[in-house]
């Protein structure tokens, strides 16, 4: 399956009938409109334009029946916070062939989304992070100033530096000769998820 593309399916006696893909945010939610599915796998990357994240948010406001299930690269400690209850995930790298994609969908129809979760990382110290504290990480990772941090956070310039020394303590980042603290963060949350991207974080 491309990174590029959200794929929706509907099930038909306890198996999944059909499967339609489309390229963008857009044309799947006009596909989802035209085809009436019961269970969503989206990619968290559909490339230019809304994710795969505003996608699930724009489905869970006019589409609050349809069961939805993440297709990422990232931990779900990453992704998690940026989701509503409900959602499945899965790793991408812990899926090794199709029919897996389509158990995972068939399993999420019968127990619901958050039913389907494979993509459990619990080693990497991000997962060690609170939801506030991945989220300062995910602004230092777009290279995001210490002010910059607070005016997004809306927190005063000492409480953004607070916020970042507390993010350093938590991954055992310390100041030396062979380490900058701010890179070192940043290259453990591109380890865990990709690189953040700077565009596609509007709403549908």
């Amino acid at each position: 399956m491309s990174s590029s593309r959200a794929c929706s399916a509907t099930r038909s006696r306890r198996r999944v009938s059909r499967r339609l893909t489309q390229g963008s945010a857009a044309a799947a939610r006009q596909l989802a409109d035209e085809f009436d599915p019961d269970a969503a796998l989206i990619d968290m990357d559909l490339g230019d334009g809304p994710s795969g994240v505003d996608l699930i948010h724009a489905f869970g406001r006019t589409r609050s029946e349809l069961v939805c299930v993440m297709l990422t690269a990232q931990s779900s400690a990453l992704a998690k916070e940026r989701l509503p209850p409900g959602v499945g995930f899965i790793r991408k790298s812990l899926i090794s062939e199709p029919q897996a994609l389509l158990d995972a969908i068939d399993e999420a129809l019968r127990r619901g989304g958050d039913g389907v979760r494979l993509d459990l990382d619990s080693d990497h110290p991000v997962a060690e992070l609170s939801a506030s504290q991945r989220e300062v990480l995910r602004l230092i990772a777009l290279g995001l100033s210490n002010a910059e941090i607070a005016k997004r956070r809306r927190v005063t310039m000492s409480g953004a530096e607070q916020a970042v020394s507390a993010v350093f303590r938590k991954l055992g980042l310390v100041q030396s000769d062979g380490l900058v603290p701010r890179v070192e963060a940043a290259r453990l949350y591109m380890e865990a998820g990709g690189l953040p991207r700077r565009s596609g974080e509007e709403i549908l």
